[in-house]
């Protein structure tokens, strides 16, 4: 269960940081490298042409992920805590609060801001080497962004009577 939890923890930095890397990346250097033919560069420039296809993704992605981290990670606190002298305390309270607070701190640290931090220092870098790991999560992932942002747009023209236009924008060096 560790070991998967590891692996959820890389996962959300994944998304995290890609995420950050693609709102600071060097759009010149994007050019150059589909100019040159390079498998990222195409990756790449075909999501810059479709940016919230590609947020999206990322953001269900790290949904996914977070939200099986959750659940894995109140298991393992729970496990540890009853073979603690901490399991005296009949408090089911305090149990839940030491799992939120202990999963909620290692995935902002190590799910989060590390990632983010390492994305935004070598946003080009990361984003060339990593164009083809999410190039397929996507692919895996898009039909589920796809509907979920379809399910989104209809609840907030219909059920909200918001009116809902298709623009394009640019993102900005501000993180998401």
């Amino acid at each position: 269960q560790i070991i998967t939890l590891v692996i959820l923890l890389i996962l959300s930095g994944f998304f995290a940081g890609i995420t950050v890397a693609f709102t600071r990346m060097n759009r010149l250097r994007l050019e150059i490298h589909k100019k040159q033919g390079r498998v990222a560069g195409r990756i790449l420039s075909r999501f810059s042409e479709q940016p919230g296809h590609f947020v999206t993704t990322s953001l269900v992605g790290f949904s996914i992920c977070l939200v099986i981290y959750c659940a894995l990670a109140g298991r393992i606190v729970s496990y540890y805590w009853a073979r603690s002298p901490l399991a005296t305390i009949p408090s089911p309270y305090l149990l839940l609060v030491a799992e939120i607070v202990l999963a909620a701190l290692v995935m902002l640290v190590f799910g989060m801001l590390i990632p983010r931090s390492l994305f935004r220092a070598k946003a080009d870098r990361l984003l060339v080497s990593l164009a083809l790991s999410f190039a397929f999560f996507s692919y895996i992932l898009f039909p589920v962004a796809r509907r979920i942002s379809g399910s989104l747009v209809w609840s907030l023209k219909y059920l909200f009577n918001v009116l809902v236009q298709e623009e394009e924008r640019e993102f900005q060096l501000v993180d998401p």
